[in-house]
């Protein structure tokens, strides 16, 4: 066991010393104790040595009353302090237990006996709680893994899902056509349904490989100078038919930005990603309204929509892996919920923050992308 002992008083602490060393079980099992007189070489002690209990004298040069045992408790938080004093006073001794001090000796009523069931007390109390703390984070730390490995497998059956739908239509449309009974319309539609599924699987894989270089630590920007509004403006032109087949109402506002320093195919895939999932999560004749603008030293784009929102309960999740709304099979909109956490990592290479807000189902939902200007501000656009 290991004590320190503050007390400026000499006296008082040789006898505090000859007390701990006439102690019947505390005594054997002291290997280290270390007399300081000031508070300020307690606290040096206390920085580079680890002690079982802490004896603090509430009279000290450099210190006075229960800041001695604040101070002291601030250092070595794990470690128990029993406060003694000279004086009896029953206010500062509820008080400083309420602050967590393990006991609250006075000099004078305090023989061996008296000290040696406080210093026992407080070390067993104190390995008590770690114990009860390990075990409560044992049990967090299973929860934890349960759930992670419970997720894996739902994400695991996904991806054979997601990766052998386009799959099917592919092999039953190539299948079709080898027969060379297809009429030109139907050929037709055959090679458009084939090229569609190829790039719905293309994508995923790219979801994946993505995420991999993610956790590997491998995934890379190229930085160029470039207009984020044409960045913008390529994904928009990419899902056109997807905003027209759905006749969706799309509202843009686009004002004049400097240019910013990134990686342009990379915000193209962030711009792309969530409007999307904007086309993708809102019915026929909903609206979706997109827009940038320049604050300050920051670029904003934003994507809101009329959709069918997020439930508060998985706000906080948007931006996991491995977690959707909804994580079954047979959900009713593909994918694998990979893109928002590609896209928060891209955005966060980047300096920047995504933030997303919804009021609820059926409420639609805004992503909001803040990027910083690097040597340059919003003042310079010409």
């Amino acid at each position: 066991m290991r004590i320190l002992l503050v007390e400026d008083n000499l006296t008082d602490a040789l006898l505090v010393e000859d007390a701990l060393a006439d102690m019947t079980v505390v005594g054997p099992q002291l290997s280290h104790f270390r007399h300081v007189e000031r508070l300020v070489e307690a606290e040096g002690v206390l920085r580079q040595e680890n002690y079982d209990v802490i004896l603090v004298d509430l009279g000290l040069p450099d210190g006075q009353g229960l800041e001695n045992f604040e101070r002291l408790q601030t250092l070595a938080p794990q470690t128990p302090v029993v406060v003694l004093t000279g004086l009896s006073d029953q206010e500062v001794a509820l008080e400083a237990i309420q602050r967590g001090a393990a006991d609250y000796l006075i000099k004078t009523e305090a023989p061996g006996p008296v000290l040696e069931r406080s210093i026992r007390y407080a070390v067993e109390r104190k390995r008590n709680e770690n114990s009860r703390l390990e075990l409560v984070k044992a049990h967090v730390a299973q929860a934890e893994a349960e759930a992670a490995n419970k997720a894996k497998d739902q994400f695991l059956a996904m991806i054979s899902h997601e990766l052998r739908t386009p799959l099917n239509a592919i092999m039953g449309w190539a299948s079709l056509l080898k027969t060379g009974e297809l009429d030109e319309s139907a050929q037709t539609q055959a090679v458009d349904v084939i090229e569609r599924n190829a790039r719905v699987q293309a994508q995923l894989i790219e979801d994946l490989l993505d995420v991999s270089r993610i956790i590997a630590g491998n995934f890379r920007l190229e930085y160029a100078d470039f207009d984020l509004n044409g960045v913008v403006h390529a994904a928009l032109e990419g899902l056109q038919p997807q905003i027209e087949a759905k006749n969706l109402d799309l509202r843009t506002e686009f004002s004049k930005l400097p240019p910013i320093s990134g990686d342009p195919m990379r915000l193209q895939q962030v711009a792309w990603n969530l409007l999307t999932n904007a086309s993708k999560f809102t019915p026929e004749n909903g609206q979706i309204w997109v827009q940038t603008r320049c604050e300050d030293h920051h670029i904003h784009f934003s994507v809101r929509d009329s959709g069918q929102g997020i439930a508060p309960e998985f706000l906080p999740h948007v931006f996991d892996r491995f977690r959707q709304a909804d994580g079954s099979t047979a959900r009713r909109h593909g994918g694998l919920g990979l893109g928002l956490a590609i896209v928060q990592h891209i955005v966060e290479l980047h300096g920047g923050e995504i933030s997303v807000h919804s009021d609820g189902e059926g409420q639609g939902a805004c992503f909001s992308v803040m990027l910083p200007l690097r040597g340059s501000s919003c003042a310079d656009i010409s």
